[in-house]
Parts: C-alpha cells; structure tokens; sequence
C-alpha cells in the first residue's frame, strides 16, 4: 500500500499556474480525491482529460473572487523574480481575505532557504519580501512558506 498524500478530510484547492511543477501536483492531489480548480490566463486542453476543472483570470482581485469563493485552500506555482511576482501574489491574497473559505495560502516561494539567508539572492529577494511582510503583517490568512530549493531545478 502505498502513502497517502494529506491525511484531511477532501479539499477544494486552487492552484495559480499551470506549469511543470503544477502537473505533478495535479497528479498527486486528484489521486488523494482533493478537487482542484486551476487558475490560468489561457485554456489548457490537457487538463480537461484529468477531470480538473480551470478558470481564465488575469490574476485581478475580480477575477480571483468567483473561483476562489468555495475553495480552502490557494496555492501559487507562478514563479518570477521581477516585480509580476509581487503584483499577482498580493492580489491572490487580497483575493482570499475577501473570500468567503479560501482562508489559507501557500505562495510560490519555492526555491531559497529564507531561514538561514532570509534577504539572499537579493534579486530574489526583492520581489518576495513585500510578500512575506504582507503575510506577516495580517490575521485573516493561514500561510505556509515552501522551500524545496534544489527539487523546483528539475522544473
């Protein structure tokens, strides 16, 4: 027998981009019986065989509420090191905080070892920070920072 990825009860999860790492997070999550819901700026074809639904936003407040509104959970796959990280991270925040369930957030902060080196590599640092603070400065959200560093250099 094999493990079986989150032991909690089922979960409606959004997940912002469809990328490599998405598709095995897709794969694993639709295995344990979670419902995923993709957030996306284009229509991808391959998702619809998987049984995972998507929704086309622009990564505004307004277009996160409505898929947002019956999920639990958000967790972000975008990963840049411009200022686009901070402007559509900080927008699925605000989106969540206005959600009604959507109450816990994991962004795409996948690839530095903030514990030890929390302001380096500074180019990665200067568009994520915003970030943390945001996180770090309001109650209405759960936040989990996840650093996997070398694993995301396979993506």
């Amino acid at each position: 027998s094999g493990a079986t990825l989150l032991c909690y009860p089922k979960m409606r999860v959004a997940i912002a981009g469809y990328g490599d790492l998405t598709r095995y997070i897709c794969k694993e999550f639709v295995k344990a019986g979670h419902v995923l819901v993709i957030l996306t700026r284009s229509y991808k074809p391959q998702l619809e065989s998987q049984g995972v639904a998507q929704a086309i936003t622009d990564y505004s407040p307004s277009s996160l509420r409505a898929p947002l509104a019956d999920c639990e959970i958000l967790i972000s796959t975008i990963s840049d090191i411009s200022s686009a990280y901070t402007n559509v991270h900080r927008n699925l925040i605000l989106a969540c905080q206005e959600s009604p369930r959507c109450k816990r957030f994991i962004p795409a902060e996948f690839a530095a070892n903030i514990e030890a080196y929390p302001d380096e590599p500074g180019f990665y640092y200067a568009p994520h920070e915003p970030i943390r603070e945001m996180l770090r400065s309001q109650t209405d959200l759960e936040w989990t920072l996840v650093c996997i560093g070398w694993l995301t250099d396979y993506f």
